[in-house]
């Protein structure tokens, strides 16, 4: 049978989103994206978003026009190249309508069928404790005003394994869920291993999830009574196994100050 014509086209990327929340350094699994709730704010007018079966969005344009192309026949390998193409700026914001994950902002530059992953992290109500323990708490300034948002990563040292790194998201009220998977059990009833943690926080109060990997560093009251003490990171101990309130020294919850 003979090839009349060949239908060439070429993607402009793709979306993909995938659970950042809780130990890092592990393979992620793709999320279902085309189940979340995707709303673009600023993208080019001939944009178009295809649902794929790995639970990708790939990303389609018309121009430049040698995106899509037709040759007669058989196409050569150099009809197969992608063309240049120029970025374009693509904005939006995500969210789960199931609750599991919290919403977030993105905004990047997309061109040439590279791909995005987009970090989401769990809810409280997304987040389950294993047998391993986790934190649990609430972010707020000095004033009692919560801090919606923050991003808090944990980095925990047990004595005979390496550092394990974790990653938890604030919710619109400032609570949080951490949980401590992988986390090596004890070798005795009080056992502790040594922790570390950082915030990453927007000032003020934003009406709805900022982009939680680019948020400013803040700093944390690591002080106790009148001389509050506020540092980049904050220093204590995580028993394994064990749910525990995470707070400033004296404080009912864990207390930012903010650039």
């Amino acid at each position: 049978m003979k090839t009349l014509e060949t239908l060439v086209l070429h993607g402009s990327g793709w979306l993909e989103a995938i659970d950042a929340s809780g130990v890092q350094g592990q393979p992620r699994r793709p999320l279902a994206l085309p189940q979340m709730k995707l709303r673009l704010t600023r993208s080019p007018a001939d944009l178009k978003l295809v649902p794929q079966a790995s639970g990708r969005i790939a990303m389609w344009r018309e121009r430049p026009p040698e995106l899509r192309r037709v040759f007669d026949g058989v196409a050569a390998p150099a009809d197969l190249l992608p063309p240049a193409e120029a970025a374009f700026p693509l904005e939006g914001e995500l969210g789960d309508p199931r609750g599991q994950f919290l919403p977030r902002a993105f905004s990047f530059s997309a061109s040439g069928g590279a791909g995005q992953r987009l970090r989401l992290y769990r809810s409280s109500a997304g987040t389950v404790f294993g047998r391993e323990g986790g934190l649990i708490g609430r972010v707020r300034l000095a004033g009692g005003q919560p801090v919606p948002w923050a991003l808090l990563t944990l980095v925990v040292t047990p004595p005979l394994a390496a550092a394990l790194t974790y990653k938890a998201q604030a919710d619109a009220h400032g609570e949080f869920r951490l949980a401590l998977q992988r986390l090596p059990a004890g070798t005795a009833a009080n056992t502790v291993y040594p922790a570390t943690l950082t915030v990453q926080a927007t000032a003020g109060v934003p009406t709805s999830s900022p982009d939680p990997d680019t948020q400013p560093d803040a700093d944390i009251r690591t002080g106790a009574g009148a001389d509050p003490r506020w540092a980049d990171s904050f220093a204590f101990d995580v028993a394994p196994g064990r749910v525990a309130a995470l707070t400033s020294p004296g404080q009912g919850a864990l207390v930012l100050q903010l650039a």
